[in-house]
């Protein structure tokens, strides 16, 4: 299911905006990380750490 989403999402975007601005990867969530007090998006938060490191190794 959420592969057909996925690519329902690519298939509006490349109508929409130009192919280099269409996202590669789609990842669903259920909710945001967010602070508390301001209710801000922690995007240090939403990405593992491992993941991250991996990509700056190279």
């Amino acid at each position: 299911m959420r592969a057909d989403k996925r690519e329902e999402m690519k298939t509006f975007c490349r109508g929409k905006i130009a192919y280099y601005k269409i996202p590669r990867y789609i990842k669903f969530v259920e909710a945001f990380p967010m602070t508390t007090i301001t209710g801000k998006i922690q995007k240090f938060l939403m990405e593992p750490m491992p993941t991250m490191m991996r990509l700056w190794r190279h």
